[in-house]
């Protein structure tokens, strides 16, 4: 007790962000069968392949052994006159407290009867306080539909209470990262093996949440216990497996078409016969090559042909390497002390553009096409002024063209172009390399106390090339323009000291401390290759008052143009920080009654990033409480509910993004009167170019460099109803609400011109966006290990949010939903999701179907244009119930009196823009399924399987506006239609359909798998 209360007081001093160590524990009391007293004295073993544990029962027959290693052990309990008591099977997960009472019988007595632990992943679990899907590899290969199952974000997706993002902003159903409970990406905190693995500039994983090695995957949904930090809406661990004695392993090889695949996954664990020494050692290595639909989409469908209107003939090719180690030795009496040696090391590469001719691609800079671009620049922005209403500040720039040598001079050289004109053919890549280690050591100070330790590194560099795929209008590909092309670089570290201990305080009280410091240094670079219109703000618009390609005497020009005979200034946005977060949390698991399990919790975190502006301070206190109530008879009926307030800080993206033109523009002139910030309404005088381009980067592209947003906020609450039905049958549903605030968007200040046309001006980014999420969590299950098993899983959410976006990269927000107050369905989350798959196992042959499902996402939610009402022009929100597209709306609904989103009071239509097949409030519904047949040779050292993916050829759509409709004003299409003005450009088709959308397909097409493994 003296150590224990040593490491309180150095908690308590540091006040550091704790990630709780993967650790689970057990207790529970021994008595006679008979007369129903405790036994004192019994001696407990907790045994598996990868270790062991003991404890001894006190005078009321308690036990209890904290700090155990997650994996599947027998419990056995033994006392002099007694028969052994044996219990197999019982699985423990990270922060979970399984509770096993043992009745002994004398050894004259025959046993009658036995009760089996509940095996981890059971939707029942009374005592288990917080919302917890614990996925085991069995499960894992259940869910994917193939052993090794190494789909993280596909894994995810299934399970309940998570949702994937799709619709206008995703894919379907078959990538991409989980809304878990409607939060942001940055409101899910991931772990690997008890290791923080988010990024510090995005708030994402560094990684691909690796599946390879893993023991189980723990998905809690809301926020969970204190132990858990950054996870406003859910949170992910993955618990590595250890070595075992005897050795144990396989290696699976897998290969598939038409989009070729092939792929190596193996594992292998071993340990010394006494245990003292394990070491575990997996890894995964695949290579891809599909074909890939149009931006704004990016999503892999079918092989490399032209199958719909809007796909380029391009594929992408995919290399994915990841290695896990995990060596444990212990050692000391009783092997009471263990060093932790754990390691993950991969990385990924994702090359597109296969498939297009070379010469298409803009780093072929030789080509006329190419050199058009530059030359048609400002009449293109011309274009772009008339559109949205921009003045025009230099008309005769709008209808000059620059000559050949004026455009060759204005190209920026790609990395590794030396000249011009020299064709280097490069193709869009994303390269990830990333590294995550720790060293822990821990101790058992008894049966009831344990201390846990470590140090860790996290390290994740991304270098992306890649053609803009965001840009509706000019991303590279169809349907679009092809001119936006990017080299962004980014690298992280994160280092970290962590330490918790476990205390068992009677028989009631379980306490757990932890506290954790982690150092993280940040570096992010991207740039603009090549000049592009995407970012018009801070470039070409701000040239064409004076145009600065001009020689001197030109135009009456006395002096020349600031780049007459220079080279473009490729935009440059620069993150170079340091981060700095702290934590301390507490909490008491505790058992009220045999029935009732209380748990109490309270985090704090701190975050510290000096920046040029000063040094950016946020904390917060977060309560968590929860508690199940076993009720019934048979004790097979549970409840559970729960509260948990969850700050999440912002990620450097959100705090600090400037813009860094070259130095040498310091000794230019300024060519506008742009400086001065929002305060000075961006009306003064520039010292020097330089300056010119940061305030342009204000005042033209509209970003803070550095913004002081506070953390945001959440609270959730839920409760569950969980019943144990005969024949291995759990069910578990759980109603879920959760209230965002002080969610950190960015809010654009706009101008309306009389003619009903939008300026956007300056962005700030605030604490303005907030989110009322309420919904259902299902889950039905059937494990067993012949036979059909069943899982069954599905969540309905209803959210209504004011930001218009769905990832963390600041979301924004409308000034007409600040002012109204309004709350919208936002597009990229579907209400309904669910997965069934039916396992069948009978003589060694396997038959998995699975079904994925999606209800649809909500289309024509937020009319983006203005309309006027007693002569002034306001943005009036739309509804999901009747549909509409971009800058194309049906009816929209009075502003003075505007209801609710559900019943919205309707007021007037458009007249144009509408069709009857879209007056819907979601998009079509999507079924996916796959199947897989396996059998078993070889006593089961070898299994020969087929997996074929997206059995019926089904795949996710949305409708895309048509950027070659015309409109005639009466709902139907007038003459232009379908031409494309900008036809002839890298990337751009001739001519797009007649009618106001057209579908864009999303995702995997059909695909065979076969694959052999073979167990070591």
């Amino acid at each position: 007790m003296r150590i224990a209360g040593t490491i309180v007081f150095l908690a308590l001093a540091f006040m550091a962000r704790a990630a709780a160590a993967t650790v689970g524990s057990i207790h529970g009391v021994v008595v006679d069968a008979t007369s129903r007293h405790p036994l004192a004295g019994v001696k407990i073993e907790l045994l598996s392949p990868s270790g062991g544990y003991s404890a001894t029962t006190d005078a009321r027959g308690f036990y209890s052994i904290v700090g155990i290693i997650p994996d599947t052990y027998a419990l056995i309990a033994d006392a002099a006159g007694y028969r052994p008591f044996s219990e197999p099977g019982i699985t423990i997960s990270q922060d979970t407290n399984v509770a096993i009472d043992a009745a002994l019988l004398r050894a004259s007595l025959r046993e009658i009867g036995h009760v089996t632990a509940l095996p981890a992943s059971f939707p029942v679990q009374p005592h288990q306080p917080t919302d917890v899907y614990v996925v085991s590899p069995h499960e894992q290969a259940q869910l994917g539909g193939i052993p090794a199952f190494d789909n993280e974000a596909q894994l995810l997706n299934t399970l309940p209470g998570a949702t994937l993002v799709g619709g206008a902003s995703g894919s379907g159903l078959v990538g991409g990262f989980a809304a878990v409970r409607g939060g942001l990406a940055n409101q899910i905190g991931y772990q690997l093996d008890g290791v923080d693995a988010t990024d510090p500039i995005t708030g994402y994983f560094i990684n691909n949440v690796i599946l390879n090695g893993s023991q189980s995957v723990d998905f809690t949904a809301g926020p969970g216990d204190a132990s858990k930090g950054g996870s406003g809406s859910g949170f992910v661990n993955i618990v590595t497996k250890a070595g075992s004695y005897p050795s144990s392993g396989f290696v699976q090889l897998d290969g598939g078409g038409p989009a070729f695949e092939h792929n190596l996954d193996f594992e292998y664990g071993t340990a010394t016969p006494n245990k003292r020494y394990s070491l575990f050692v997996s890894g995964r290595y695949g290579r891809d090559f599909g074909g890939v639909t149009a931006p704004p989409y990016g999503n892999t469908y079918g092989g490399t042909g032209t199958s719909f209107p809007d796909t380029l003939g391009q594929v992408q090719f995919e290399t994915t390497n990841d290695t896990v180690v995990n060596g444990l030795i212990h050692f000391g009496r009783n092997d009471a002390n263990t060093i932790q040696l754990w390691g993950v090391w991969g990385a990924n590469k994702e090359t597109g553009g296969y498939g297009i001719d070379p010469q298409t691609y803009p780093f072929y800079t030789g080509l006329a096409p190419y050199q058009q671009i530059y030359q048609a620049a400002p009449q293109l922005l011309g274009i772009e002024a008339r559109t949205f209403g921009i003045p025009i500040l230099n008309p005769s720039a709008t209808n000059s063209a620059l000559s050949l040598k004026d455009a060759e001079g204005l190209m920026p050289f790609f990395p590794g172009q030396n000249a011009v004109n020299q064709p280097i053919g490069a193709v869009p890549n994303e390269v990830t390399t990333y590294d995550l280690m720790k060293i822990a050591y821990s101790r058992q100070l008894s049966p009831g106390s344990y201390i846990n330790a470590r140090i860790y590194r996290t390290q994740n560099a991304v270098v992306d090339n890649f053609n803009d795929p965001n840009n509706v209008l000019f991303g590279y590909g169809l349907p679009s323009v092809g001119f936006s092309d990017n080299f962004v670089t980014r690298a992280t570290q994160n280092t970290g000291f962590a330490i918790d201990v476990q205390q068992q305080a009677g028989s009631s009280h379980l306490l757990s401390l932890g506290y954790d410091y982690r150092f993280s240094r940040a570096n992010l670079e991207g740039y603009v290759v090549s000049p592009t219109l995407f970012f018009a703000g801070p470039t070409i618009a701000d040239f064409l008052p004076s145009d600065p390609y001009l020689a001197p005497g030109a135009n009456s020009a006395p002096t020349p143009g600031v780049f007459y005979g220079k080279r473009y200034p490729a935009f440059n946005e620069t993150i170079d920080n340091d981060m700095y977060r702290t934590s301390l949390y507490a909490t008491d698991n505790w058992n009220v009654n045999d029935r009732a399990l209380l748990q109490l919790g309270l985090r704090y975190d701190k975050q510290n990033v000096p920046t040029q502006a000063g040094t950016y301070e946020a904390n917060a206190i977060d309560p968590r409480v929860a508690g199940t109530w076993t009720i019934g008879r048979r004790r097979n009926t549970v409840l559970r509910a729960g509260y948990g307030h969850a700050a999440t800080f912002a990620p450097l993206f959100q705090l600090v993004s400037e813009y860094t033109p070259p130095i040498g523009y310091r000794n230019d002139p300024a060519t506008l009167a742009i400086c001065g910030g929002p305060t000075a309404n961006f009306a003064g005088r520039c010292a020097n170019y330089y300056d010119e381009l940061v305030n342009a980067w204000w005042r033209g592209f509209g970003v803070n460099p550095v913004s002081f947003s506070r953390p945001q906020q959440s609270d959730s609450y839920d409760i569950s109803l969980e019943h144990a039905f005969p024949h291995e049958i759990g069910f578990k549903l759980t109603f879920f609400d959760r209230r965002d605030y002080d969610v950190i968007v960015n809010s654009q200040q706009v101008t309306v011109t009389p003619q009903g046309a939008v300026i956007p001006g300056t962005i700030s980014v605030t604490n303005q966006g907030r989110a009322q999420t309420a919904g259902l969590e299902l889950q039905l299950s059937r494990q067993v290990p012949q036979g059909l098993s069943v899982q069954l899983n599905a969540t309905y959410v209803n959210q209504f949010v004011n930001y218009v976006t769905s990832n963390a990269f600041r979301p924004s927000v409308q000034p007409a939903l600040l002012a109204t107050g309004a709350l919208f369905h936002p597009p990229y989350l579907s209400p309904l999701t669910g997965a069934l798959t039916l396992d069948y196992h009978r003589h060694d042959w396997e038959i998995d179907p699975i079904f994925r499902f999606e209800n649809g996402y909500p289309i024509g939610i937020w009319a983006m244009d203005p309309v006027y009402v007693n002569g002034s022009p306001m943005f009036v929100p739309n509804t999901n119930l009747y549909g509409g597209f971009g800058s194309q709306f049906c009816y929209y609904v009075d502003p003075q009196d505007p209801g609710d989103p559900q019943h919205p009071r309707i007021i007037g239509s458009t007249g144009g823009g509408c069709s009857a097949t879209l007056n819907g409030a979601l998009t079509h519904r999507a079924l996916f399924v796959n199947l897989l047949v396996a059998r078993s040779l070889e006593r089961g050292h070898v299994t020969l399987g087929l997996e074929v993916q997206n059995l019926l050829g089904n795949y996710a759509n949305y409708p895309y506006y048509n950027p070659g409709y015309v409109n005639n004003g009466y709902g139907a299409f007038g003459p232009g239609s379908g031409s494309n003005p900008v036809f002839g450009l890298p990337g751009a088709i001739k001519a797009y359909p007649a009618g106001p959308y057209f579908s864009v397909p999303s995702g995997f097409g059909r695909q065979i798998t076969v694959f052999s493994r073979f167990a070591l």
